[in-house]
């Protein structure tokens, strides 16, 4: 049985109990909690009981290991060090076993380094070389030759937008010897060295399969220095998150997950660029990105391949679009800009009227929390937005004053993030030769919906967050499309809504949802508060557009009943909701509802997600109680695509981890139909109109294009793209066949002035 030596604090103590389960039976371990002053120390004492395997969780022994260089302990986890004739495993904090839903799973895995080092894939030693064009050819006869090439770049400061070099790992695979080798190589990326850059062209133009660590990064650069990869075919990013998509997906974290005798590298990037460190840095990016690919090859199970081959095909219409941005109009966005910024200053004024201090700054943490102490309300210790909530409850003064003080917050946040082209700190600019960029990410969420950010570039905007226009900020007024295009946007309509309803077989949620004839909130509303439709929503029949119209009546009403049915769809509780209501809505709602005065505010949101229950009792029941019994049961959720989702949570004991699973049913299924959609635009339209059609990014449950001026026909099969109809059964058993209604804008060259475009679709099926 193995010896192992368990180093760690004084805070692991209560935890160690739970430690047993994971090792009972496994191994002798003896344990020690000194603070040393010395690894060697350590190492005499493990030597002495025979054991020359140390698992440690101790900090200040891992800082002794490095040598005394400064490091944060969680990059380090997972991590195998050689050292003085010695294993030493570095391990997450013990609290870690009840305090992460993975925490169990990841100390067993990392345990297993020492307890079960066969399972572990044999791999080649890293070893690398430096490029030099005298060996040319031998490397390129060994990328040709080879399985697979891992690529990675380094690129320069964020404002150079250049690669600095670029890493190649050749792996080849010999299955009649069962043995695996490795070369990886460096090649700087000299602007003023074309040998070079034609070097690492020919590479990334070779038949031989690449991978990449998160490639859309690399290939954007690689792309802008006109260096195409042709055979992009793995990503270990997509295939780790199609595994264990609640787990983390850094390459550091990824490989010290899949290897067993690898350290973290990755604090090595801060050494000078053109180094042989740098270039040495590259290369364990290149070879841990291989050697973790190999890994994956041998561990995936069959779920996590169906889950890659419904995510990893996104990448590349992902690609094209955050390439492409969108064309910025930059004297609109500085109209609106001057225009906005003076409503800000009539905001400050008044804010600093309120509290009679020509000083005051909204946003500076110090002077809210004197003006917290001014107000009687120092208690709450922060002015973060629950405590402004509490307070705002104790006083209508404290309400008035602290809404204005939201407001203006977010205000502010909104012109400087999307209005404002450059910083004014540092002078950067968020556009880049006139256009506006961003990323969109197949790995970003655990539901498979699209995340964004800014662009690779260093530059634009996280594009799912652009706000809507309203009356004051016209943010949508400064996007255009091209010279000679229209912009289109083709959207899904109450997707989610739709999605939990056929899922959960709620009759009375299906039909509220397919009945064209009423306003879907406005019947909630109806059916919620016991008020007639026709004082909330007044609905017509247009017989020009041969559809339903609905005006509201009631909108305070009417935006209550949407609040609560987000709020419900997602197990939120009453506290939750008050939290995403405020203060100020939840007691509007009491007075809409006339109930009774003396109701605190958490008995008036209960109150709201009781009459949801009550209205749709097939959610909150047999629906959720699917959920618990699939994830206990399996430890997977499956949607009706077929994309599975791997569960660390105990919905049963644990409320929160319910509401994730609860909301990724619906957002999961809603996500596949959208992505669906995303790959039948690029494939049947982006790539095959070219000339005439280009493709914008995924916002929310839309999809947002260019088409040539004459060329409507593109936006009608862009419409015609999304109209998926997908079987679904729900939790009785029973199969109906659901299809989303789409909304299609086009016909303007500015992204705010879209004209609905008279339907040509097919409409969703009468309730079965």
């Amino acid at each position: 049985m193995e010896k192992i030596l368990l180093h760690c604090t004084e805070d692991d103590t209560p935890y160690l109990a739970r430690l047993k389960t994971i090792i009972s039976g496994r191994a002798q371990v003896k344990l020690s909690s000194k603070v040393p002053v010395t690894y060697t120390e350590v190492m005499i004492a493990a030597k002495n009981l025979g054991i020359s395997k140390i698992a440690t969780t101790s900090e200040v022994l891992l800082k002794l290991l490095l040598d005394g260089k400064i490091s944060k302990k969680n990059d380090y986890r997972g991590s195998l060090l050689d050292k003085v004739g010695a294993e030493w495993l570095i391990l997450p904090p013990m609290e870690s076993l009840v305090t992460v839903p993975h925490g169990s799973f990841l100390m067993q895995r990392y345990f297993n380094k020492f307890l079960a080092p066969s399972d572990w894939l044999s791999l080649p030693d890293f070893k690398w070389e430096l490029f030099h064009p005298r060996n040319t050819e031998s490397l390129l006869s060994i990328c040709n030759a080879a399985t697979f090439i891992a690529v990675d770049i380094e690129t320069g400061l964020e404002s150079d937008r250049v690669i600095t070099c670029v890493g190649f790992c050749a792996v080849s695979i010999d299955s009649t010897n069962n043995t695996i080798s490795q070369t990886t190589f460096v090649v700087p990326f000299l602007e003023e060295d074309g040998y070079n850059r034609a070097f690492i062209k020919q590479i990334c133009g070779s038949h031989t399969p690449k991978v990449f660590q998160n490639g859309k990064y690399d290939i954007a650069y690689l792309l802008r220095f006109n260096t195409p990869v042709y055979n992009y075919l793995g990503d270990t990013i997509n295939l780790f998150h199609c595994w264990y998509c609640e787990l983390p997906k850094r390459l550091d974290f990824i490989t010290s997950f899949l290897l067993r005798k690898w350290s973290f590298w990755k604090d090595e990037s801060a050494t000078a660029v053109g180094s042989m460190d740098y270039y040495r840095y590259n290369a364990k990016d290149c070879y841990a990105t291989a050697m973790c690919f190999l890994t994956l090859l041998k561990e995936l199970p069959q779920y996590a391949w169906k889950n890659y081959q419904l995510e990893f095909p996104l990448v590349f219409p992902c690609i094209m679009a955050e390439n492409r941005g969108l064309l910025r109009d930059n004297e609109e966005m500085e109209r609106e800009e001057a225009r906005f910024t003076e409503k800000l200053g009539e905001q400050l004024s008044s804010l600093r009227k309120m509290v009679g201090n020509e000083n005051y700054n909204p946003n500076s943490p110090k002077q809210n929390m004197l003006l917290l102490q001014a107000l009687g309300s120092g208690d709450v210790g922060s002015s973060n937005k629950i405590a402004l909530d509490k307070v705002k409850q104790r006083h209508p003064i404290n309400s008035r004053i602290f809404n204005a003080v939201e407001n203006y917050r977010a205000d502010i946040k909104l012109c400087g993030t999307y209005l404002r082209d450059k910083d004014p700190k540092t002078g950067e600019t968020k556009t880049w030769n006139g256009r506006i960029f961003y990323t969109l990410n197949p790995h970003g969420t655990d539901t498979g919906r699209l995340a964004s950010s800014e662009s690779h570039f260093w530059c634009g905007w996280q594009i799912h967050n652009i706000p809507r226009d309203r009356d004051d900020i016209q943010v949508r007024r400064g996007i255009l499309a091209d010279p000679g295009f229209y912009l289109g946007e083709c959207d899904r309509s109450q997707a989610e809504t739709r999605d939990t309803a056929y899922l959960s077989g709620d009759k009375k949620l299906i039909m509220a949802v397919e009945d064209k004839s009423r306003d879907f909130h406005g019947l909630n509303a109806s059916a919620f508060f016991g008020i007639p439709y026709d004082k909330i929503v007044n609905s017509s029949y247009n017989m020009e557009t041969e559809g339903w119209e609905h005006k509201t009546v009631d909108k305070p009403l009417r935006d209550l009943s949407k609040r609560t049915n987000h709020g419900a769809n997602y197990n939120m509780g009453a506290q939750v909701l008050l939290n995403t209501m405020g203060i100020e809505k939840t007691l509007k709602a009491r007075a809409l509802l006339s109930l009774p005065r003396n109701w605190t505010l958490l008995q008036i949101t209960q109150h709201l997600l009781d009459i949801f229950s009550e209205t749709y009792s097939t959610v909150k029941g047999a629906f959720y109680d699917k959920i618990k019994n699939d994830v206990n049961s399996t430890k997977k959720l499956v949607g009706p695509t077929g994309w599975t989702r791997y569960c660390f949570g105990s919905p049963s004991i644990n409320k929160r981890h319910l509401n994730s699973y609860v909301a990724h049913v619906p957002q999961s299924l809603n996500a596949m139909e959208l992505n669906n959609a995303y790959l039948r635009v690029f494939y049947e339209i982006a790539l095959t109109e070219p000339v005439d059609f280009k493709l914008g990014p995924q916002i929310h449950d839309s999809i947002l294009f260019q088409y040539r001026v004459g060329r409507v026909d593109l936006a009608y099969k862009v419409a015609e793209c999304m109209n998926n109809p997908i079987d679904i059964t729900d939790v009785f058993g029973y199969t109906r066949r659901l299809t989303v209604p789409t909304d299609l804008k086009g016909e303007s060259s500015r992204w705010s002035d879209l004209k609905v475009l008279k339907k040509q679709k097919v409409e969703s099926p009468a309730y079965a």
